[in-house]
């Protein structure tokens, strides 16, 4: 099979099976509106939570020049706690609420893109929760291990500044924080797009081959090492896409966004949001006809591993002992 057979493979399948890329949509879109409300909830929460006196009105008022920004830091001062608090608890139950959504939601993906399944719908959604909890996890542990790179980077950045005035603290050294950050940074997001690609895999294979959680992770690994180019090509076509289709939005948004301001505010974010929603919409379309590409090669990969099973079963049933002729 050629390398553009199956990105045009993707494409055609989400052309003629539209449930494909409305499955898609609708979860990741009731996730995306349930995070959302969870955000603003917790930013509305947070912020009637924090004492606001009769003297932080009257600087925030702007009656006298340069008492905004001093009342905005005695509001927030001590607050330093509560916000880690709050961040914190943003992260697991985004985890939670995203494991959730993207296990259900894209097992029914599945259950539509895959034509010969050999797991049941039970199974399968139980695959997928196990294999979207250790992508929950991998990406705590990336987040977490970016936080540690970043701290340990602006140590080694204020452990090398220098300082002009001795009565002054030394001014940290950027080129130290981004000789530091950036190859650390890089590093964590090679492992974990890694990581994250092969557990995106590996549903795939569990519903074809009915195998486990463990067996459909090498699996993935070892179709990978026997068609790294057909993956190559794919993850490099849809990832040009994304890059147009990105460019190409964000030109539009800065546009439309210049033109309606000069009605009205209101009216150019609500053009805004329409053109991030429509690229949100588009960026799920190639993520699903990507998914299909994916699931073309492994039935490729299948049929031509089957004729070469059978063949060499053939020959060796051809050395077998000579049957004794009939007297």
């Amino acid at each position: 099979m050629s390398r553009s057979r199956a990105v045009r493979s993707g494409f055609s399948t989400i052309f003629h099976r539209p449930a494909l890329f409305a499955a898609e949509l609708a979860w990741r879109w009731a996730f995306g509106a349930a995070a959302l409300l969870l955000i603003a909830y917790s930013v509305l929460l947070f912020m009637s939570s924090i004492p606001v006196s009769d003297r932080d009105l009257f600087g925030l008022s702007g009656v006298i020049p340069g008492t905004v920004r001093s009342s905005l830091a005695h509001i927030f001062s001590g607050s330093g706690p509560k916000i880690v608090r709050l961040f914190a608890a943003l992260i697991v139950g985004l985890g939670l609420l995203w494991w959730l959504a993207s296990a259900f939601g894209r097992a029914v993906v599945l259950q539509e893109l895959v034509p010969q399944r050999k797991q049941s719908a039970p199974a399968g959604i139980r695959i997928l929760l196990q294999i979207n909890f250790l992508r929950a996890i991998f990406s705590l542990f990336a987040l977490i291990a970016c936080a540690g790179a970043f701290a340990s980077a602006s140590q080694l950045a204020l452990a090398g500044g220098t300082a002009v005035d001795p009565a002054q603290s030394a001014e940290p050294d950027a080129a130290v924080f981004y000789l530091v950050f950036l190859p650390l940074a890089f590093l964590i997001g090679s492992i974990w797009s890694t990581l994250n690609w092969h557990l995106t895999l590996a549903p795939l294979l569990a519903l074809n081959a009915g195998s486990g959680v463990a067996d459909s992770i090498f699996r993935s690994a070892a179709l990978v090492l026997r068609q790294p180019l057909q993956y190559f090509w794919v993850g490099l076509v849809f990832g040009l896409l994304r890059f147009l289709v990105a460019g190409i939005f964000l030109f539009f948004s800065m546009s439309v966004f210049a033109v309606l301001a000069q009605f009205a505010m209101g009216l150019a974010v609500a053009g805004l949001a329409l053109v991030v929603l429509c690229y949100f919409a588009v960026a799920d379309l190639l993520s699903v006809a990507r998914l299909a590409a994916y699931e073309r090669i492994v039935i490729w990969d299948s049929e031509k591993s089957e004729p070469e099973s059978s063949s060499s079963s053939v020959q060796l049933s051809d050395f077998g002992p000579p049957e004794p002729e009939p007297i």
